[in-house]
């Protein structure tokens, strides 16, 4: 019934090779990472935001260890020039009522 598959277990988020291991103040590159993101943030929110600058090539949040919103993500654009304009504007910037914090993505 209905009421039975709202009770089955969800499967927990887990991190994708993309976002597995990232962190923040990496060398310069296409990739970004974003950290103080509020918890119900979205993929679809990173594209939305990260996008008014230019073209986002692939977004997603990070989840820690139990599966739950990390309150970071990678954002990756299709050149270095515009995650450098990212970093520019949006680092500092109050989203959800908490500060960014955006910086080049270092990969594991």
């Amino acid at each position: 019934t209905h009421l039975e598959r709202e009770e089955a277990p969800v499967a927990a988020n887990r991190n994708s090779d993309f976002t597995q291991g990232v962190e923040g103040d990496g060398e310069p590159s296409s990739i970004i990472y974003v950290d103080n993101l509020p918890f119900a943030t979205s993929n679809q929110d990173l594209i939305d935001l990260f996008g008014t600058i230019d073209t986002v090539s692939k977004a997603e949040v990070k989840y820690n260890e139990v599966g739950r919103a990390a309150g970071a993500g990678v954002v990756e654009y299709v050149n270095e020039p515009s995650a450098a304009a990212a970093i520019e504007s949006l680092n500092g910037y109050n989203y959800g009522g908490r500060d960014l914090k955006v910086t080049y993505a270092k990969r594991p």
